[in-house]
């Protein structure tokens, strides 16, 4: 289900009543399509078929971000707008300016967008109620920003924070690697990326990290931006010198897709992938050094 990882924290000390209302919240701000002079269009959809915005297990909930796009290509805009200006030059004897151009685009891309296909992505959010991670199912910035903006126009007062940890995933990443010590619990694989601070980049895809090479680049400053982990023989993944954690692999798991499972088998699937993420995530920060926080985050009834 998880793939890719923006990780955050929820103060559930400040919010003893979030669950209560979690999902009157997510409903001022639930999916409606596009409009038809809409070029996008982003709310909550229920995340298992038939379902509410809100999948509680056990303390586990699950909740999904839809988002529409309208499909207009620049090049048919520019057929139709090509079609105007030429019109518009013999109706009137002269080309079009730069200011009038622009406005005539703008016509085009009003008349054009009704009759404009859509498409649909999603982004599962996962709220930890016991633990106060969320967790957002995406690499992408801009996606989690997204993310991020509704649940604070849904729930103003929610206080979410990027995770703080005290080593920067850089500096330990390379540490691992120069010292050739697998941190706790993880075993490095063959796939890495180290850096030099002007940019210049070497990649290793099915390369042992472990060669004597890679510590001559450690040794001239390059760090690592990127490496591949494999934690407790269960789960492989990559980190980033970004703290995000990449191309998440769960080992000799079966993987569904989300709307193919039933909702009996998604809820014995869901609380075993979040507890096991849930250590991951524990180990993980442990092995940079610790979270830091500015108090204990609470527990969610």
């Amino acid at each position: 289900m998880f793939k890719n990882v923006t990780l955050y924290k929820i103060d559930l000390v400040s919010m003893p009543s979030l669950m209560e209302v979690l999902l009157p919240s997510l409903q001022r701000v639930e999916f409606t399509p596009c409009g038809s002079l809409e070029m996008t269009s982003s709310g909550f959809v229920p995340p298992v078929k038939h379902g509410d915005l809100v999948h509680k297990v056990d303390k586990q909930i699950l909740m999904r971000v839809q988002t529409e796009k309208r499909l207009l290509p620049s090049s048919v805009v520019n057929e139709q707008l090509a079609k105007v200006l030429e019109q518009f030059e013999i109706d009137n004897g002269y080309a079009a300016g730069r200011k009038l151009r622009r406005e005539l685009k703008d016509d085009v891309i009003v008349q054009l967008l009704p009759q404009s296909f859509t498409t649909k992505t999603h982004t599962d959010v996962w709220l930890d109620t016991k633990n106060g991670w969320l967790v957002i199912n995406t690499a992408s910035t801009s996606k989690s920003d997204l993310v991020i903006r509704l649940l604070l126009k849904a729930i103003p007062n929610i206080a979410i924070e990027m995770v703080r940890i005290n080593n920067a995933p850089t500096a330990a990443m390379t540490d691992w690697l120069a010292g050739g010590e697998n941190p706790y619990n993880f075993t490095i694989d063959n796939n890495g990326e180290l850096k030099s601070h002007l940019g210049a980049t070497i990649k290793y895809v099915k390369h042992s990290l472990a060669e004597k090479s890679v510590q001559e680049h450690i040794s001239s400053g390059k760090q690592c931006s990127k490496l591949a982990l494999t934690w407790n023989d269960k789960i492989s993944f990559v980190l980033t010198d970004s703290f995000l954690i990449k191309k998440i692999e769960l080992l000799d798991v079966l993987q569904e897709k989300l709307g193919e499972l039933q909702e009996e088998q998604f809820d014995g699937e869901f609380l075993m992938e979040t507890g096991e993420l849930n250590l991951l995530f524990a180990d993980l920060i442990d092995a940079l050094g610790g979270e830091l926080l500015p108090e204990k985050t609470g527990e969610l009834q």
